[in-house]
């Protein structure tokens, strides 16, 4: 048994300082052979050794019981970081903090407190959020220690009755729902963000920096002739059922949003003292026209006008609170703002918002309470809204008619 464990020794030695197989040939054969070729080749697995041990030191989703306390930056993340920093953006101190679709993402958290007055904000949108991750999103959010008030944007995507999440909600709920062994923050950006966090304070990295000072006021739906033509087409040809009224509309109490979101969350700020302000997107009145003409991203339209479906479910949202005497929500068809909608250089598609002073007016309009819907306003909300809609008809692209 003793002659073995020289032997023995030999064998870990080489496996450790060189390959035992001295009898191979070529460059791989030498390459295998060289000295320390072990500890050189478990490189890979120490590297990511180093990655688990700062994510768990940092912790910058906040889903474990240690780690540093969330600093996150101020400004808005790309929207694929953004639904993994709900938790920690919970975790610290917020005044206001807005959440909703794609329509909201543009907005600058600095723009948002500045316009409404606020010292600490924070935008958490990202895009096509559904009833089923909206729901426990905006249940952390409202218990954002310090919050004063919430500003949901509801666009199309919740109305949603299906329970579908796409992979921004399914990024949201997957750090909601992580346990501490989890590993969402295993991800080469996270990492260096979270390096960023220890050494200068805050969770960041120079790209999102870079992402974030060019995300505002570019170039405008205006100036993308592909855009306007097909916004031309779908006035100048329009679908047929264009201000067709819907032979029926769905009950308000069968929308997935207003009993899993908007009840809960609601009752929720009023325990918490937190203000909702609930607002719906304005677009370019072209922009309905289009979206009867052309297949949207969505698959709930019934026949009929789609922005009547629409404003239906708007106004399903506003009857809710004032049956169930929500009192800390304030629900705003901000939609109905031609100042805004009616100018297609404040877009940068047909959807979203790219101008901060159209960013800033449509935050004043939810201040000011200037499309609140009320009791006595709720019934002539379709009208108004059919009004601006066929206000742009007959409607041509610049050097088109």
């Amino acid at each position: 048994m003793r002659p073995l464990i020289p032997a023995i020794q030999a064998i870990i030695g080489r496996v450790a300082y060189g390959s035992p197989r001295s009898n191979y040939r070529g460059p791989i054969g030498k390459l295998a052979a060289l000295p320390l070729f072990l500890p050189i080749a478990l490189l890979p697995f120490v590297g990511g050794l180093l990655m688990c041990v700062v994510a768990l030191v940092v912790d910058p989703y906040d889903v474990r019981p240690w780690g540093m306390a969330p600093r996150n930056a101020e400004g808005v993340y790309p929207q694929d970081e953004t639904p993994n920093l709900i938790k920690a953006f919970s975790s610290e101190q917020h005044e206001a903090i807005m959440f909703g679709g794609s329509t909201s993402m543009p907005f600058p958290s600095r723009l948002i407190a500045d316009t409404l007055n606020y010292k600490r904000v924070a935008n958490l949108s990202y895009s096509l959020p559904t009833p089923r991750d909206t729901g426990p999103v905006l249940r952390q959010l409202v218990r954002t220690p310090g919050l004063r008030r919430l500003l949901i944007d509801v666009d199309h995507s919740q109305m949603r009755n299906d329970g579908a999440t796409f992979v921004t909600g399914r990024t949201a709920l997957s750090v909601l729902n992580a346990r501490w062994f989890d590993m969402p923050d295993f991800k080469t950006p996270t990492v260096q963000a979270s390096i960023h966090r220890i050494i200068d304070g805050t969770y960041d990295s120079p790209e999102w920096r870079s992402l974030r000072s060019n995300s505002a006021d570019t170039q405008s739906l205006i100036d993308k002739p592909d855009l306007l033509m097909t916004l031309d087409d779908a006035v100048s040809r329009p679908a047929p059922d264009i201000f067709t009224a819907p032979r029926t509309l769905p009950p308000c109490d069968s929308f997935t949003f207003i009993r899993d979101v908007l009840l809960p969350v609601g009752r929720e700020a009023q325990v918490q003292g937190v203000t909702v302000d609930i607002f719906f997107p304005p677009m370019p009145y072209q922009t309905y026209w289009n979206w009867q003409k052309n297949d949207v991203f969505f698959g709930s339209w019934g026949n009929g006008a789609r922005y009547l479906q629409l404003v239906h479910f708007h106004q399903c949202i506003f009857r809710a609170v004032v049956v169930a005497k929500l009192s800390a929500v304030r629900v705003n068809a901000t939609d109905l703002d031609t100042a805004i909608a009616s100018h297609l250089e404040n877009y940068r598609d047909s959807v979203h918002l790219i101008r901060s002073d159209a960013m800033a007016r449509l935050l004043r309009d939810i201040d000011s309470g200037r499309f609140r819907l009320t009791i006595d306003n709720v019934d002539r909300y379709p009208g108004e809204m059919a009004a601006r809609v066929r206000s742009v008809a007959g409607w041509r692209a610049p050097g088109q008619g």
